[in-house]
This record gives structure tokens, C-alpha cells and sequence, in this order.
């Protein structure tokens, strides 16, 4: 069991018929006196509230049950009783996580401590928070974290990576931000700053929540509702702290601070570059002592940082790349970005969505989502990026931008094969103000594995300004289900179909060794879809064994046609009638099947909407109905199959 942080060496219990002894000899009334506010805060009497040690508590002690003064005792009754007398919304706002079962005292203690057990700067503070919360509480703290963000909450998260992990020492909820992979400009082209403090609201409200609800099952003598973070600063430069970012950051912590107050328990900063642990020093001096305690900055030296974390984390419980032995964080997110599609899929499939506006576009029957691909353009005049997807992958596109003029999308794919007739323009269709929501654009084509292919983005607003578009390819595959026969609509996605080896580069991929490739892929692609593998071999009768009544393709057609070795030696075959019908019938299967030009056109393309950015989906194309990808290439009749 983890350690018990609500037991102390010091402080003594509560005289259940007397109330609490201080040393003065003076009394005070049991908390459980009059009647709790609701039965979760009805366990009080178990708690140690009167410090009786020698001397006075420690910094990280002081102000909590078991280590209160007399006179803090007394502001601690009077704020109890103001909380009583008040209305549920202040009520509520004093116990947020009442929901958790949060104890009355600790609750209580938690914004005494805030504002110094300074009776007046307490009531100001939570009058302040019930002003702050009116207008989320309205909407419940919005439950659903992807239409809080109005995008998918994994795809902001590839944006700015923060989750909960497991837990710490002392059963407080592992919190890691790798706040030094905040990309700003990722963030503006998904999401709002009123998005991110929706999101906030959630992630405070229903999931720090669902945290704590879960310690206090497993461990009841779990009391103090603290996280400890882990912030990585790694990759972070001057550069990205721009005031979109600062107001990213000042957002999230003023919600913090106001109205979850006394909630760090430790925040271990690591790879901390050098002008951001020479800026703490100065800061340090500035920031209340118990609050910088709580703080501890280290650099890039793997080692003093890992020996700082398994202080407060069993190694059980800490990531590998952070020196422990649990789940490294990258396999982590991708598990979590997976599970978070799915739930969306399926709450979509079974109507649960509110707003009527699709996240992502609904996977077809006997498809599962692997995972996605993310890329922020920062397009000034063109710019390109490349994707590669192995056998039986296929891969759904979504463009998001506030880019006012826009660009021009093309997607190539191997031999720098156009898959778009024309280049497909992406703008946000708005005024370009900060409240807006960005457009999302859903293209209307599906890439599919194996093969290579490249974005091509050319900017619309001239060579002086930079626009971001961050795209997003939702990869699937193939369940285990597969159909024999496709549709008419799903035997055009062909021009769509690319083969090759996975991508080096977003280089020239028509060199003849990559032709080469495509071609060995396109064989294993077909085979694949007619259910041949690489070993099977083909019957001796397919040849020469075959019955007098069928047609032998090397026996009855012309040898040349085959590069026969003793074509030379023959002389010119007299045609039939029944070679001319099986020659003209596969010249035609061949034909529906042909590319006519360099230039494949595929299914559809995403078409600009009309209506106004008043819904953040703007932008959002409906899926054609295809059902499933095509599982055979050649059409043709039974002979030429062979």
C-alpha cells in the first residue's frame, strides 16, 4: 500500500465528547457538531486538526488538519461556517471535488492555506471562483473533451503532449507536460483560447477528478488532493515563448490558482534550458517560500533529473525515458490516441453526438484506426511533406488553418503521380479574428498502402508572409473481414492506389530503382487481394496439363505474344475465330482497368462550403459511402487472370 501523506509523527486526535485539546487548554466543539454539509464531508471527525508538537510545523505542514495553530483553528471554524450559511454555488465552488470525496477539513484547508488563514482574503477569493466558474458550470465543465477543444483531443494533444500517468509516491496523481512541445502555431490552426479553457475546465473537473475518485478507492487514507507534474522542457527555445503561448500558459495556471487552490504537491522542472534556470533564480526570490519548496528546476543532465523523480515516483510507476521501468510516454499517447478515435467512432455510430457535426470521418465496416500522422506546414511560398503506408493501410486527410488567403493542395503519389486532377484550394473561411474557430477541411480521398506520397502545399498569400495549415492523416487498417468483389464507385479508387517501399524522403521518387519497387509492390498487391501468397505455385494443368476442351494460353496463342524461347523458330500462327473472340474480350477487361494518361483523377474532392465559420466543424465534408477498400485489381475474365 502506498504511504499514508495524511499521517503525521505529530499532532494529536480529536477528543470525540470534548472537541480539540489545544495546549492552552481551551476547547473546541467537534467538527461533526451540527450536521455535515453532505455526507461526503461527513468523515471529519478521524481527522487531526490541532498541532501539539514543540516548535512550529514544517513548511510543507503548515496549514494542514493536525498542524493548525489555535488561531488558525478558529479562522478554520468561522470559514466552516460561512461555507454552511452561503448558497450551493459557493458551496460548490469550495468543494470541487466532492465528487472525488474529498474530506470537509481538508477541503477547507485548502483555501485557508491559500490566502494565509486571513478570514476576508478567503471569502473574496471563493466569491471570486464562483464568478469564474458561472459560466462553465452552465455547461457542466463540458464532459466531452473533443467538443470542448472543438477537435479531437489528440490531435490537440500532439500539439501541446500533456496526460496523466499512473501515480506517485504517496498515491498523488503523475502529471507530465512536455510544455517544451508546445507549438503555438499548431495549437491556432485546431483550436481557440476559449477551446483550450473549455478543455481546461475538463481536464480539472471530470478527469484530475476520476484521478483522485480512483487513489481514494484503492487507498482511503489517501487525504490530500495534490498532483505531482513532471514539466519537460526539452527542445524549448526563446523563440517559442510568444505571447500566444504565454497566454496558453496564463490561461490554464489562473483557472488554477483561483479556483483548485493548494492542488501541487511537487513540480520537478527537467531539461531546463539555461536561460530558464538563470530566470528562476531571479524569480525564486519573488514567489512565497512554500510555493518555491514545492519547485525544483534541472537541466539537461539525464542522471540529477532521474534520481529527482524516483524520489517521488516508484520506478514501477515512471516512464522508461524518464528512468523508470513503466510504458515509455510515446507508446503511452499512441495507445491513448487510438482509444480516444475509437470512442469517438463509436459514440457517433450510436448518435451520441450532440452537435451533429462529425470529428472524424466515420471508418468504414472491418476497418480499425492504427493511429495518425501529424505535420504543421509553415507555408511561405510551397512547401511539401511525405507519408508512407505499408500493405493494407489506408489514410483519411483533414487540413486546418486560419490562413485567410490560403493555398493550393496537391498530393502525389510514387513516380510524383498526380492523385488530384487539380490542385484542391484550402482557406479559413472567416475574418481571421483570435475568437474564431479555425476551418477544418476532410478531403474527400483516401490514400492506401503500401506506397509513398507526398502533401504539396503552395502558399496564396504572396512570398512576404507565412501561413500554418496542420495536417492530419488518421491511418486504418484493413479488419479481418475482407470482401471478395468491390463496387463500380470503390474500382475508380485506383488512381488513389500507390505502392512502394515506406518513405526516406519527400524527394524525387521516380528513379528506376523506386519504379522498380512499385512495381514488385503492385504485384504483392494484387496477389494480396486475390488471396495468393508469395509461395503458392501454380498447377502443372495451368499449362500444358490442361483438358482438350480449354484453351492453353501458350498452346493455342501466338508464342511471341509470351516471349516463348523457340518463338523464332515458329512460323506464323493462322488466327481463328475463337482466338480473335478471347483476344478482343481481353483486350476490353484490360481496358476498363487502364489509366489513360499520367494524370490519375480519383473519386471525389473536397468542395468549399458555404455557410460561415459560426461551427467549428466549417469546412467538414461528408464521406462517400464507400464501404470497403477494393480487394481485387484485376477484373478481367478467367484466362487472363492466369
Amino acid at each position: 500500500m502506498a504511504p499514508d501523506p495524511s499521517k503525521h509523527d505529530v499532532g494529536g486526535p480529536i477528543d470525540e465528547t470534548g472537541g480539540i485539546a489545544f495546549s492552552s487548554g481551551v476547547r473546541r466543539r467537534p467538527l461533526t457538531e451540527g450536521g455535515p454539509i453532505s455526507a461526503a464531508h461527513a468523515a471529519n471527525s478521524e481527522a487531526t486538526l490541532a498541532f501539539r508538537g514543540q516548535g512550529k510545523p514544517s513548511i510543507r505542514d503548515w496549514g494542514y488538519p493536525g498542524f493548525l495553530s489555535q488561531d488558525e483553528y478558529c479562522v478554520y471554524e468561522q470559514f466552516r461556517e460561512e461555507v454552511r450559511r452561503r448558497g450551493k454555488a459557493f458551496q460548490s465552488a469550495v468543494f470541487s471535488f466532492e465528487k472525488a470525496n474529498e474530506s470537509e477539513c481538508y477541503a477547507l484547508c485548502r483555501w485557508l492555506r491559500a490566502r494565509k488563514f486571513i478570514f476576508s482574503d478567503v471569502i473574496q477569493m471563493v466569491e471570486e471562483a464562483v464568478s469564474r466558474r458561472a459560466a462553465a458550470s452552465g455547461h457542466d465543465f463540458f464532459p466531452d473533451p473533443h467538443h470542448a477543444l472543438g477537435v479531437e483531443a489528440c490531435i490537440y494533444h500532439s500539439q501541446y503532449p500533456q496526460f496523466y500517468y499512473g501515480y506517485a509516491k504517496g498515491g498523488f496523481p503523475l502529471f507530465i507536460s512536455k510544455a517544451g512541445s508546445l507549438n503555438a502555431a499548431g495549437l491556432a490552426c485546431v483550436t481557440t483560447i476559449e477551446g483550450i479553457l473549455n478543455f481546461h475546465w475538463y481536464d480539472m473537473m471530470h478527469d484530475y477528478v476520476q484521478q483522485l475518485r480512483q487513489q481514494a478507492k484503492l487507498n482511503p487514507a489517501f487525504k490530500r488532493y495534490e498532483t505531482v507534474v513532471i514539466m519537460d522542457l526539452n527542445q524549448l527555445t526563446s523563440s517559442q515563448l510568444t505571447k500566444r503561448t504565454l497566454d496558453i500558459v496564463k490561461v490554464q495556471s489562473e483557472i488554477d490558482s483561483l479556483c483548485f487552490p493548494e492542488t501541487l504537491h511537487r513540480l520537478v522542472i527537467v531539461n531546463a534550458p539555461s536561460f530558464f534556470a538563470m530566470t528562476w533564480k531571479v524569480i525564486r526570490n519573488w514567489v512565497d517560500e512554500r510555493t518555491a519548496n514545492k519547485v525544483t528546476i534541472l537541466g539537461t543532465n539525464r542522471a540529477k533529473w532521474v534520481k529527482k523523480l524516483r524520489e517521488l515516483v516508484d520506478e514501477e510507476n515512471l516512464p522508461e525515458n524518464y528512468g523508470g521501468k513503466a510504458e515509455s510516454t510515446e507508446s503511452f499517447v499512441e495507445k491513448k490516441t487510438v482509444s480516444q478515435y475509437e470512442e469517438i467512432a463509436a459514440a457517433e455510430k450510436c448518435g451520441h453526438n450532440a452537435s451533429g457535426n462529425t470529428l472524424t470521418p466515420a471508418h468504414l465496416d472491418g476497418e480499425n484506426i492504427t493511429g495518425h500522422r501529424v505535420h504543421l506546414f509553415s507555408v511561405r511560398s510551397n512547401a511539401s511533406h511525405s507519408v508512407g503506408l505499408t500493405s493494407g493501410e489506408s489514410m483519411r486527410m483533414s487540413i486546418f488553418t486560419k490562413s485567410l488567403a490560403g493555398c493550393t493542395l496537391n498530393l502525389l503519389g510514387p513516380g510524383k503521380k498526380k492523385i488530384l486532377s487539380q490542385g484542391k484550394r484550402v482557406r479559413h473561411f472567416g475574418e481571421g479574428a483570435d475568437e474564431e474557430n479555425p476551418t477544418r477541411v476532410d478531403l474527400d480521398v483516401i490514400l492506401r498502402g503500401p506506397g509513398r506520397f507526398k502533401i504539396k502545399l503552395e502558399s496564396l498569400s504572396g512570398p512576404f508572409s507565412t501561413d500554418n495549415f496542420l495536417f492530419v492523416g488518421k491511418v486504418f487498417t484493413a479488419g479481418e473481414k475482407r470482401r471478395s468483389h468491390v463496387t463500380s464507385k470503390e474500382i475508380k479508387t485506383v488512381t488513389e492506389t500507390g505502392v512502394g517501399a515506406p518513405p526516406l524522403s519527400c524527394e524525387d521518387d521516380s528513379s528506376e530503382e523506386n519504379i522498380l519497387g512499385d512495381a514488385s509492390s503492385l504485384c504483392e498487391q494484387l496477389c494480396f487481394s486475390e488471396g495468393i501468397s508469395k509461395d503458392s505455385t501454380v498447377p502443372e494443368s495451368s499449362f500444358s496439363g490442361r483438358p482438350d476442351n480449354v484453351s492453353s494460353p501458350l498452346k493455342d496463342h501466338d508464342p511471341t505474344e509470351y516471349n516463348h524461347p523457340a518463338a523464332e523458330n515458329l512460323p506464323p500462327p493462322v488466327p481463328r475465330a475463337q482466338d480473335q473472340v478471347d483476344t478482343e474480350q481481353r483486350q476490353k477487361n484490360i481496358a476498363k482497368l487502364a489509366i489513360k494518361d499520367a494524370t490519375p483523377v480519383p473519386v471525389a474532392v473536397a468542395v468549399e462550403p458555404e455557410q460561415p465559420p459560426n461551427i467549428f466543424m466549417c469546412g467538414v465534408l461528408s464521406a462517400p459511402s464507400i464501404r470497403e477498400v477494393f480487394s481485387r485489381l484485376w477484373c478481367a475474365s478467367h484466362s487472363t487472370k492466369q
